[in-house]
This record gives structure tokens, sequence and C-alpha cells, in this order.
């Protein structure tokens, strides 16, 4: 498995999907999936020798569990109406 980078923005991960740039995976298992499967996702020199093979059901489920430690319930989930960007904020929290 290669390494799956959790910056400091990342708490409440699980209440936030869907994931990835274009919310194509809708959930917290297939985002872990998504990144066992790719290479060094940040390029990070750091990380470029690390490398976690013969990932099994029990590490994923390890993973996911750390993941889901991480969630604050009780963190303001209002939408805004607008967000410095420009962009639609959108979405389900």
């Amino acid at each position: 498995m290669k390494l799956l980078l959790i910056e400091d923005h990342e708490d409440n991960v699980v209440l936030t999907p869907p994931y990835m740039h274009n919310g194509t995976i809708t959930n917290l298992r297939g985002a872990i999936e998504f990144y066992d499967g790719i290479a060094n996702p940040s390029n990070n020199p750091d990380l470029a020798n690390l490398e976690f093979n013969d990932v099994d059901e029990d590490t994923i489920l390890a993973i996911e569990a750390f993941l889901q430690s991480l969630t604050d319930e009780n963190f303001d989930s209002v939408i805004p109406e607008r967000v410095p960007s420009g962009l639609n904020p959108g979405g389900n929290i």
C-alpha cells in the first residue's frame, strides 16, 4: 500500500464525501482503495521510498477507523451561501 496522506485540514473527512477533486468516489473506503493503488500521490521525495505491500482487509479497516477517529461531530456544518472563490459551495454535510 502506498502512504495515504492526511493534511491538517482533513479532519471530519468522514463527514465530507464525495471524495477527490471531482467527487467521483462516494465513500471513504473507495478513497482508501484508490490511494492504495497509486504511487506517491504528492510526489514528495521524502515518501518516494515508502511502500506498503500486501495490504489486507484488516489494514484497510484500521485506516478507515483511524480516519473516523478524527471526526468532530460538533463542527460547524453550515454550508455558506458564498465563498471567496465565487464558486458554488453546494454539497451535503
